[in-house]
């Protein structure tokens, strides 16, 4: 790639599932909308401040919300710059043992699996409580 040539961001390949709910609780915060069936595991993921610029996010309604968050787990992987905290393993544990703690001790969820990355974190949970009250952030 030639100097100075604009980089164009591809639109990801979208992963579709069909899932049927009888009931879904959901709520619109931020770009994606947020959607908990209830009585199912949720599939979450959080990344640290800073390491998705937002100057590099798409503008909202340019791709649908699967492909956007394809888009941001794409690039996230795939940095090196900016926070990258969770590299070192006693943050990590860190961050494993408050999962371990909000699944045993506060009764949030039943903790199925988790993935520490570099700059973000999925966990795969099924909820005991209302979700919002585990995944506020102050």
């Amino acid at each position: 790639m030639a100097h100075g040539a604009a980089v164009r961001q591809q639109r990801p390949t979208p992963i579709r599932a069909i899932i049927p709910l009888t009931k879904l609780v959901q709520r619109n915060r931020r770009r994606l909308p947020h959607q908990y069936p209830v009585g199912r595991a949720l599939f979450i993921t959080w990344h640290l401040h800073g390491s998705l610029p937002a100057s590099r996010y798409p503008t909202p309604g340019q791709w649908s919300s699967g492909e956007t968050f394809l888009w941001a787990d794409r690039y996230l992987d795939s940095t090196r710059v900016g926070p990258l905290y969770l590299r070192d393993k006693r943050i990590a544990e860190l961050v494993v043992r408050a999962l371990q703690y909000a699944e045993s001790e506060l009764r949030f969820y039943d903790l199925h699996a988790c993935v520490i990355m570099a700059n973000h974190v999925h966990i795969l949970v099924t909820p005991q409580t209302e979700p919002h009250k585990f995944l506020r952030s102050q």
